[in-house]
């Protein structure tokens, strides 16, 4: 797939694609603008010190976005029909959010609807409270 991504839109500049298991990850910090967890997020199995380590990894202004390109009942669907994934749920988008903020991110959107899931957060120096508390005025 990333050899796919490459091939596609390598030549755009800018981007750099890489694999690697960020549980295991040893880079300098602050080494990515984004991080995109396509279809995938449901699989990690300590989601809290995912975040956590990511977050080590985002410049300050960078951002992590979870998504799918279906809904989160979808996902948890297709999951419960198969031995190997069938705990490897897809949380709402609001208590992902709450995760995140915990992490030390600040949420800017939050879409779980009947035909995608998105959840973006920013990586913020600013306290978890008054991050909680502007997310919350939106």
């Amino acid at each position: 797939m990333l050899a796919k991504a490459e091939e596609k839109y390598g030549g755009l500049g800018g981007i750099t694609f890489t694999v690697a298991d960020i549980m295991e990850f040893l880079a300098n910090s602050s080494l990515f603008d984004t991080v995109v967890c396509f279809n995938f997020f449901p699989h990690i199995k300590d989601k809290q010190q995912f975040m956590k380590l990511t977050r080590e990894h985002l410049r300050e202004g960078g951002c992590i976005v979870i998504m799918h390109d279906i809904s989160r009942h979808q996902v948890n669907a297709i999951h419960q029909d198969h031995e190997m994934v069938k705990e490897d749920r897809l949380a709402g988008g609001e208590t992902v959010g709450e995760w995140l903020i915990v992490a030390g991110y600040q949420v800017t959107h939050i879409i779980d609807a009947k035909d995608r899931y998105f959840v973006k957060a920013v990586k913020t120096n600013c306290r978890i409270e008054k991050c909680r508390n502007s997310r919350m005025d939106e």
